[in-house]
């Protein structure tokens, strides 16, 4: 008898109570949030719900567009040569043709690729501007208008909202920059 008590007790033990959560449950406690670092030091977005993610970089002027998958981890090829790509920088516009770059080590080609890049003299120095990727099909699906938004960067480090300052606030003179 004394068995069989113990042995209740431990199953009930294990069947404690939850509060009414489920994993399903829409409280926040639950959702499956994560973040993914860009692979190649640019801005990284999200194109669908975790279908995949678009990363673009800006240096000396040439502009590049990776498209990765889900998790940001591995590159997806998009059969396609080129994608258009409008950008606002200050109160100019430029429309860019982003062109499919082929990579011999990964066998990728100009017209199947994960990697599109134009250079422009306009975007040479640039820390802030927008960036409306028109279209691109990504494993079979459409997407248009994904919008990349590259704002400046400070030196120093420190952990705050610049958007609704200006910057011209003192730091201490102890302090590197």
């Amino acid at each position: 008898m004394k068995i069989v008590i113990v042995a209740l007790c431990c199953v009930l033990s294990f069947c404690g109570c939850n509060e009414g959560k489920t994993p399903d449950s829409n409280t926040g406690d639950n959702h499956h949030h994560h973040s993914h670092n860009p692979q190649y030091g640019g801005l990284l977005i999200e194109v669908g719900d975790h279908f995949a993610h678009a990363e673009m970089a800006l240096k000396d002027g040439k502009l590049t567009l990776y498209i990765l998958d889900g998790e940001a981890e591995n590159n997806v090829r998009l059969e396609q040569e080129s994608v258009r790509v409008n950008v606002k920088v200050k109160e100019e516009n430029l429309e860019l043709d982003l062109k499919g770059v082929a990579n011999e080590l990964t066998g990728e080609t100009a017209k199947n690729t994960s990697q599109f890049s134009a250079t422009h003299e306009k975007l040479k120095g640039v820390e802030e501007f927008t960036a409306v990727v028109a279209s691109c099909t990504i494993k079979g699906q459409k997407f248009e208008n994904i919008t990349f938004k590259f704002e400046h960067k400070d030196d120093h480090d420190h952990d705050h909202d610049h958007d609704d300052h200006d910057h011209d606030h003192d730091h201490d003179d102890d302090h590197d920059h």
